[in-house]
């Protein structure tokens, strides 16, 4: 019964990893992005990290472009439990990102980085252009994650 669970236990966990989770951004990565990244460079700083809302929107004569992602703070640990063929089960400890949402606001039609950065950071940015620009991304986000 040992092979069993030798085998079975390590292929679970591989399961777990490999499933289909989003990709979020890494900290070192956006400390790279500036007002002068062009928007091919930002498109190499963000990677494949998994965009979970998109959208233009308009505002006081000028046009943005607005990407949210998950930005990955920190790591905490859960338990999870894998039931055993044998009838027994396991607790396995795993780690589990902690995140907060991101947002990425490029001027259209050019693309140029706006302002970048947690939509609570932004909804307090000292520059009245981005934090008024706020409550209309956030209602965006919102109503993108009521469609999913």
């Amino acid at each position: 019964m040992m092979l069993i669970r030798t085998i079975i236990i390590p292929l679970f966990l591989a399961l777990i990893g490999c499933a289909a989770q989003p990709i979020a951004l890494q900290r070192n990565t956006i400390d790279t992005i500036t007002k002068q990244t062009s928007p091919v460079e930002l498109e190499q700083i963000l990677g494949s990290a998994t965009i979970h809302a998109q959208f233009e929107l308009s505002s006081n004569e000028k046009n943005y472009f607005i990407r949210q992602y998950n930005l990955q703070t920190g790591v905490t640990q859960d338990v999870i439990t894998v039931s055993l063929p044998s009838g027994g089960s396991i607790p396995v400890i795993v780690d589990v990102p902690v995140t907060t949402q991101y947002a990425v606001i490029q001027l259209l039609p050019a693309k140029e980085v706006f302002a970048w950065g947690s939509l609570e950071e932004l909804s307090k940015d000292q520059n009245s252009e981005v934090s008024s620009l706020m409550p209309a991304v956030k209602q965006r986000i919102e109503e993108f994650s009521k469609k999913k």
